[in-house]
């Protein structure tokens, strides 16, 4: 677990800590931005690493998926695995307080201490700049919808 001065950031191994991953991802992406029950929970749950950020007072604020990505679309030129970032949630009272930042950066340092190479993620055009600051760069330019919602394909160099 790593741990700031408000916050900790650890992996969500056990059922009920995936599960406070969940409620979290359906109060910001089923609720809040209207993506369907079935678009938000897919195939990949089961292969996929969960985080959880808590905060000082031990209550679930923000989560994240990763998994490994085998099949990046288009030829970027990309040797060496792949890891993808996914719903990637934090809840409206802690947005602006740089924990979705710090939870990227831990992920992103674990996945190159498990050996990937790459980090990829499918980020909404609204967030773009964000994930830019992260130093992810978009490699291709045309939006697409997901989910009702534009995203942008972004890719970093761990």
């Amino acid at each position: 677990m790593n741990t700031s001065s408000t916050f900790q950031i650890q992996l969500a191994e056990t059922p009920d800590l995936r599960r406070e991953a969940m409620q979290i991802r359906f109060q910001v992406f089923v609720e809040e931005q209207g993506v369907s029950l079935e678009e938000e929970v897919d195939a990949f749950e089961d292969q996929s690493q969960h985080w959880l950020v808590r905060n000082g007072f031990g209550q679930a604020i923000a989560t994240m998926r990763f998994r490994e990505k085998t099949d990046v679309p288009g030829s970027y030129g990309i040797k060496g695995r792949v890891g993808k970032m996914e719903r990637v949630a934090v809840l409206p009272d802690y947005r602006g307080a740089g924990i979705g930042r710090q939870l990227m950066i831990h992920v992103a340092d674990a996945a190159k201490k498990q050996g990937f190479d790459y980090v990829y993620l499918h980020g909404q055009v609204q967030s773009q700049g964000f994930y830019e600051k992260l130093g992810y760069v978009v490699i291709d330019k045309e939006p697409f919808d997901e989910a009702g919602i534009l995203h942008v394909k972004m890719m970093k160099m761990l």
